[in-house]
């Protein structure tokens, strides 16, 4: 068997069993209500649709055993805050685009909430730069006749960056050793 043929042979075997799904090159984002297409689309993972109203009141513990995460989230703002709080409009239909004051970096939760539900949107510190998001409510909140609700607001939680861990401390190198046993030898000298 030839290098060749054995190399042919891995990544057969690999494109059989794997499949990578990449991460977004641009700043923009697809949301989609649909938590099956959002596992399988930009958000690192989705969760809803919720009964009730997210503005700002759902607590560490709820958003954390959400998506198996430990921060300290905090409230950004929503959609429909005087200044439309993080973004720079509140779009009142069933698809669009939100747009950002600032770019905003991972980890962080979006929310979109339509009639009496909402949906969210968990996005990882692999996310970087984000300036907008398109978005359908379809999976959020539809009507009697299965028609998206039209959005309420969108909001967003965002978490700390998480801290890198400090690295080894060095070891003293051997001059700082005998340096320091110098020290030490001429302070018994001393009190002698």
């Amino acid at each position: 068997m030839t290098y060749r043929t054995l190399l042919l042979g891995i990544a057969a075997a690999l494109v059989g069993t794997t499949s990578v799904i990449a991460k977004p090159a641009t700043t923009t984002v697809v949301v989609e209500a649909m938590i099956s297409d959002i596992l399988s689309g930009d958000a690192t993972d989705a969760a809803g649709p919720f009964s009730g109203n997210d503005n700002g009141s759902l607590t560490d513990a709820f958003l954390n055993s959400t998506f198996g995460t430990n921060y300290d989230w905090t409230w950004q703002g929503k959609s429909d805050d005087g200044g439309f709080g993080p973004f720079t409009s509140n779009p009142d239909t069933t698809n669009g685009t939100l747009t950002l004051d600032d770019a905003i970096s991972g980890p962080f939760i979006l929310s979109l909430k339509a009639a009496n539900s909402y949906s969210l949107y968990y996005f990882d510190d692999t996310f970087i730069g984000l300036t907008s998001f398109d978005f359908t409510t379809l999976g959020v909140s539809q009507n009697k006749q299965g028609k998206a609700q039209d959005l309420s607001h969108a909001g967003i939680y965002a978490a700390p960056p998480p801290q890198a861990s400090p690295g080894p401390v060095p070891a003293p190198t051997p001059n700082a050793a005998a340096a320091g046993l110098a020290i030490l030898g001429l302070g018994g000298l001393r009190r002698r």
